[in-house]
């Protein structure tokens, strides 16, 4: 799993996965949101569920279902 943080700080997404004890979870920031225009990402928080091929799976808003993720992959 993959966070990126855009428009907050990077101490927000670090309290963030410290809030939903997302410690494991690999974060890099978008400081221009680049990654939310490209995957039309329109609410925050949200997760996207991508295939290797890069085709998008499954998208979450607001809290994910890994029970979801789990059963997509």
């Amino acid at each position: 799993m993959v966070g990126i943080g855009s428009y907050d700080s990077v101490a927000e997404a670090v309290a963030f996965r410290t809030r939903h004890d997302l410690q494991s979870m690999r974060a890099l920031y978008d400081g221009d949101a680049k990654s939310r225009r490209v995957w039309k990402i329109l609410d925050q928080p949200a997760g996207l569920l991508i295939a290797v091929n890069g085709k998008i799976l499954a998208r979450y808003t607001g809290e994910i279902d890994f029970d979801d993720v789990l059963k997509r992959v």
